[in-house]
């Protein structure tokens, strides 16, 4: 199987289209992604993948680069990555978007954020006080 049947396979087990994957290859050369006719070059072996593309789309469906290569894994590890590729598919528009901002960030802006994520206490939904009642509880009018 060649490198661009192993990009289908993933897309489609993923339920994306490709301009689904050209919009989750942004990066900082490419803020507005890649156009559905490079994912179908890549597809259909027309085109290769540079080096930074391939690591993306390992980062994108979590598979390794050498499975993304050569097709070597375990059928047991394939079938774990199609199902992170289908769980990477079920975030909400908005989970899409902060990934995003997030990526475009700094480096030690992420470290703030990682931190802040991490120490911060987890509530659930009865916990959380709406920001209305929250400021009419401060007092504060802000």
């Amino acid at each position: 199987m060649t490198i661009g049947k192993r990009i289908k396979q993933l897309r489609l087990a993923a339920d994306m289209t490709m301009d689904g994957l050209g919009a989750l290859m942004r990066s900082e050369e490419k803020p507005d992604g890649l156009t559905k006719q490079t994912v179908s070059a890549w597809e259909s072996s027309r085109n290769q993948l540079n080096v930074d593309q391939a690591l993306r789309l390992c980062e994108i469906f979590k598979v390794s680069i050498g499975w993304l290569l050569t097709g070597d894994n375990s059928l047991s590890e394939a079938r774990q990555h199609t199902r992170d590729a289908i769980n990477l598919v079920s975030l909400t528009d908005h989970e899409l978007e902060i990934i995003s901002v997030y990526r475009q960030t700094s480096y030690e802006s992420r470290i703030v954020i990682d931190s802040t994520i991490r120490t911060s206490p987890r509530l659930t939904a009865s916990e959380v006080i709406p920001i209305d009642k929250w400021r009419r509880l401060r007092g504060d009018g802000l």
